[in-house]
């Protein structure tokens, strides 16, 4: 839909039909219970046609055609609109007593991630921001561990990292990863900076520096070990483990860079 709200309404109303004075939308009565399969047929093309809507004039205007929507359709709603990035549509949705999260709990079947997820994955920074202030959980996830930083680095914005760090985001091994292959420099150094997960085996590191040149990410590899977040032994990259190097994979084993540089 494109907004216009003339159009809307003679789609709706179209001039041509039979009884001008009818509020019936075909033959679907707001006011009235469903009592046929065509009616509940009109009913489903009005809420897909919610998703499509370019503004809250739109949007509250089909809404007023249809029941209050159940949970599991206020929270495909709101995430489309975040993913999306219609700040104000999102906006009025909280306003109206949409979760932040898309449902209070939600499940690890989710396969889509959150609000949060869906406007860090698509750059939305402006949604991001609202949805933090509004209280989103930074760490919820849905199916395929869609963390909202994760999504954020895939993003490639920085910023969006950023503020999800501020509002206390953790970063994991599979963070840098994929800002590994993603090639982003300045992603890297903010993530090793942040890491907090234990290292449940020291060789992790070299597991990453084998994995760069099967992507062909050579680059990365030296980048890591220019940057002293590797270190070579016996002409192999391995991961820095020792606490005195004060940089690198260090923080794979515990140590945070900011109290290794104490």
């Amino acid at each position: 839909m494109n907004g216009d709200m003339e159009l809307l309404e003679m789609a709706l109303y179209p001039p041509s039909r039979a009884d001008p004075n009818s509020t019936a939308y075909f033959d679907y009565i707001p006011t009235e219970p469903i009592a046929s399969r065509q009616q509940l047929k009109t009913q489903q093309l009005l809420e897909k046609a919610q998703f499509f809507a370019k503004n809250w004039e739109v949007y509250s205007r089909l809404a007023s055609l249809l029941p209050e929507p159940r949970a599991t359709l206020r929270g495909a709603l709101i995430r489309r609109f975040a993913e999306y990035g219609n700040l104000n549509i999102v906006k009025n949705l909280l306003d109206n007593g949409y979760h932040v999260d898309g449902e209070a709990e939600v499940k690890r079947t989710c396969s889509r991630g959150t609000p949060l997820y869906l406007a860090s994955r698509y750059g939305n920074a402006n949604v991001v921001n609202l949805l933090l202030k509004r209280g989103a959980d930074v760490e919820k996830a849905g199916l395929n561990d869609f963390r909202p930083l994760l999504g954020a680095i895939k993003s490639g914005n920085i910023s969006i990292v950023q503020k999800l760090l501020e509002y206390g985001a953790k970063c994991y091994s599979n963070d840098i990863e994929q800002a590994l292959l993603s090639e982003h420099e300045k992603m890297i150094d903010l993530l090793f900076g942040q890491y907090t997960e234990e290292c449940f085996y020291a060789g992790l590191g070299s597991e990453l520096a084998q994995e760069m040149p099967r992507y062909g990410l050579t680059s990365m590899s030296k980048l890591l070990h220019d940057r002293g977040y590797f270190r070579y032994v016996d002409g192999k990259i391995v991961a820095s483990t020792d606490p005195e190097e004060g940089r690198g994979l260090c923080e794979l084993c515990g140590y945070l860079h900011k109290e290794s540089n104490v």
